[in-house]
């Protein structure tokens, strides 16, 4: 874990990061001689003020020597916080870095995610007996289930539980997410209709049903109910506009999602979330001085604001902005990496950066952090393995560039499919080839959602059957009900 500080002149917190001063107080000393240099000020201007004739007390009332003293103070007061206004915001003061006094040790080898996904899926088994024994509603077995990445355990305790409410909003959304990711798209676009027709202001209804009717290449209708939702929303509220400005995001459809984002920022508090997703679609826009101070407005209102610290480092860093900061930029890393140690995104940055300005050590112990947390990270292996290098360590270095190498060809083969994947949506043999690809891989977690599509589309396939027989052993779960009845 990184743990960070302040620390005043300079001197080392733990972490390596120095600060050149502390901009969170200013020490008693300093205010004393701020007073007393104020107390010379206002006793040498009264004395040139009595020796040209302005202070008479005999013939002055007493009423305007307190109107001259109030003045003075006032003035006193000013010249203090411009005092301790430049001494706050001096340049360079208090600016966060990484120091160069980092400690460096092995990087982490590789690790499969199997515990978790065992653990994970042991959960969703104990689900479901406590669902056959009327502890757990299957409502809430579908909710872990889908938590658990395990969709089509999800999508059967949906449809048990819509048995019994068949027009609940939520059952139904839930129901049409799992069919739309398990690629039954004509029963998800019927499942998102029914919810739309029970909760039409909720615009999630809507999103779902514009994705299927895209996988089912319908896509006139998908742009109208995308329409449908934005009338809606706009009666809904900031919460409704903002969900389908993520969306239109998603399809990459900038303007459209900053006009929606603007929208519900116009109808939400000047720090919101709505202020802040307007912020970040501004800063994609390459529309920088507009984004910047939104942004170090919210990190300023919320210190735990990882997110507005992360995207104000990035407008920072960005070749694009003519006002570019790679030293307040790492400052803004570091205090996001301070207020959540797990931010990998904040992390990549940061060793980018320290990478970028030539400080191969702070990269190499940045990109370790990385490793921690996700040690199958091909960039971070990559970039570790070019840090060692620079520090004289040509050992480590091609061992590290072996394995950023392996994982790349692996990224390269997923992308690939995954294109295959968006371009034939109901094809269970492109499903069945991406599980396949995950499994060999040993990534549980993504195989699993991949495999049950396969089933779902193809449940008569047998060497679908026992590639999922072959995953659930892999794990060291027992095989789930529906997958041990289609066996027999």
């Amino acid at each position: 874990m990184l743990k960070l500080r302040w620390r005043t002149q300079g001197a080392p917190g733990p972490g390596g990061v120095r600060a050149a001063a502390n901009r969170n107080q200013i020490s008693r000393p300093t205010i004393r001689c701020l007073l007393r240099g104020l107390q010379d000020f206002a006793q040498r201007w009264r004395m040139r003020l009595a020796m040209n004739g302005f202070f008479p007390t005999a013939r002055r009332s007493a009423g305007l020597r307190v109107l001259l003293a109030l003045l003075l103070t006032a003035a006193a007061a000013c010249l203090l916080w411009l005092r301790v206004s430049s001494t706050l915001t001096a340049p360079g003061g208090g600016l966060l870095s990484l120091g160069s006094d980092v400690p460096l040790s092995p990087p982490p080898p590789l690790r499969d995610d199997r515990e978790a996904v065992r653990q994970r899926l042991s959960e969703v088994a104990r689900g479901v007996r406590d669902s056959g024994r009327a502890v757990r509603t299957a409502g809430e077995l579908a909710a872990l289930a889908h938590r658990a990445g395990d969709p089509l355990t999800a999508l059967l305790a949906y449809r048990r539980a819509l048995a019994a409410s068949p027009e609940d909003p939520r059952l139904l959304h839930g129901c049409a997410r799992c069919e739309a990711y398990l690629g039954l798209y004509a029963q998800a676009l019927e499942s998102a209709s029914r919810q739309i027709a029970a909760d039409p202001r909720n615009p999630s209804g809507s999103i779902v049903k514009a994705r299927a009717l895209v996988a089912l290449d319908r896509r006139d209708e998908a742009a109208r109910a995308l329409a449908n939702a934005e009338a809606a929303a706009s009666e809904a509220g900031p919460a409704a506009l903002l969900a389908l400005a993520r969306e239109h995001e998603e399809r990459g459809d900038l303007g459209r999602a900053l006009a929606l984002a603007s929208q519900a920022a116009a109808a939400s508090p000047e720090v919101s979330r709505a202020a802040l997703d307007r912020a970040e679609l501004l800063f994609k826009l390459n529309r920088f001085e507009e984004a910047r101070p939104v942004l170090e407005r919210h990190a300023m209102a919320d210190p735990a604001n990882g997110e507005a610290r992360r995207y104000l480092a990035a407008l920072l860093m960005s070749p694009a902005n003519p006002r570019r900061d790679l030293r307040r930029a790492e400052h803004w890393l570091v205090e996001a990496i301070q207020q959540n140690p797990d931010d990998v995104a904040a992390l990549q940055m940061l060793g980018e950066l320290c990478g970028d300005s030539n400080r191969p050590r702070q990269a190499a112990y940045v990109f370790r952090l990385i490793l921690e947390k996700e040690p199958d990270r091909a960039s971070a292996r990559l970039q570790l393995a070019r840090a060692l290098a620079r520090l004289g360590d040509p050992g480590a270095a091609r061992e590290q560039a072996a394995l950023a190498g392996r994982l790349l060809q692996r990224d390269q083969r997923e992308a690939r499919l995954v294109a295959m994947r968006s371009q034939r949506p109901g094809d269970f043999a492109t499903r069945l080839a991406l599980g396949r690809h995950y499994l060999h891989w040993r990534q549980f977690g993504k195989a699993l959602p991949e495999l049950e599509a396969a089933h779902a589309l193809a449940p008569e396939r047998s060497e679908v059957r026992a590639e999922l027989s072959r995953f659930f052993a892999a794990v060291g779960v027992r095989a789930p009900e529906w997958l041990r009845r289609a066996r027999r």
